[in-house]
């Protein structure tokens, strides 16, 4: 244990600031704190917000949770849960206020308002295609015949909704993970494989990467595309050189019937962050008189 102290009232949410050192709470009767976050820092405290009069917030005041964007930018955002709506402020000091916002309805859909929140959380990460630059969540405690559930708004829809709009910085990231950019490296060995394998587009996570197989000079069969997840060569056989290892771990086969066309192969890539930085090797086979032949490989990094 290296530090306790009293905040005064009820506290309901925290969130610390990893790059400026701020712990901010949120006492519920009374407003927004903002404390040093270092294990020696004490007591001192300055107020953000007031939720006892002349401030953005309506008793009680809940869950806070910041959006992190590069070169100090980025926001603390808190539940007024007293009016069921939403403050968003500058994470820098002095914290000015920029917008109070309600999740409405969604008649089309059928999701009700949001009301009575006590937790958020957001991140301005892009989670796959339903929500590349971002997403806020608000946890809702009423809906009509149901359980409390969980709110999800793009970030981008509450950006656009300040004057002037709030920053939408989906490549910024203030936990360092060291997700690696999404690229592929044509590579042919000793150059004597004939059909050409090209990349089409890069394997970002939470996407769709695609690439092509040249199978001209073929009569009508199949195409295919096989991954491992190592590189190889050396190993030239009639078909032509194996640019795979297939003594790593084998992770899949597209394949596509051809008519002497170019194929193209697509394949979704999981907006998972474990993914980050993962190598893999891809090569081709075209069938069809007058034989199999191989491609050139493709080397993947999976990333954002």
């Amino acid at each position: 244990l290296v530090r306790t102290f009293d905040a005064g009232g009820t506290v309901e949410g925290c969130v610390a600031d990893d790059e400026n050192a701020y712990l901010f709470l949120s006492e519920e009767n009374v407003g927004i704190w903002r404390y040093g976050a270092e294990p020696g820092a004490g007591t001192a405290h300055v107020l953000v917000d007031s939720s006892a009069g002349g401030g953005f917030l309506t008793a009680d005041v809940e869950g806070l949770t910041i959006y992190y964007a590069a070169g100090g930018g980025g926001y603390l955002l808190a539940s007024s849960q007293g009016n069921s709506t939403f403050s968003a402020y500058q994470r820098a000091a002095p914290h000015a206020h920029l917008l109070t916002f309600q999740i409405a309805a969604n008649s089309a859909l059928g999701i009700d308002a949001v009301t009575g929140t006590d937790g958020i959380d957001v991140t301005n990460r892009g989670l796959g295609s339903a929500f590349p630059d971002g997403v806020f969540v608000a946890q809702d405690d009423v809906n009509p015949g149901g359980n409390q559930d969980f709110k999800v708004v793009s970030w981008p829809a509450i950006a656009a909704a300040a004057n002037p709009p709030l920053l939408i910085d989906n490549s910024y990231d203030v936990n360092d993970t060291g997700c690696a950019t999404a690229g592929s490296t044509f590579r042919n060995g000793t150059g004597v494989n004939p059909s050409i394998l090209a990349n089409l587009q890069a394997p970002v996570l939470g996407s769709v990467w695609s690439s092509s197989l040249d199978c001209a000079g073929h009569s009508p069969g199949s195409a295919l595309l096989f991954c491992f997840s190592a590189p190889w060569s050396g190993l030239v056989l009639p078909v032509g050189e194996v640019l795979v290892d297939l003594s790593s771990a084998y992770l899949f086969t597209l394949s596509a019937p051809h008519t002497g066309n170019v194929v193209t192969f697509s394949a979704p890539v999981p907006p998972n962050l474990l993914l980050c930085g993962v190598h893999l090797s891809l090569q081709g086979v075209v069938l069809g008189a007058p034989g199999p032949t191989l491609s050139n490989a493709i080397d993947l990094v999976l990333g954002g």
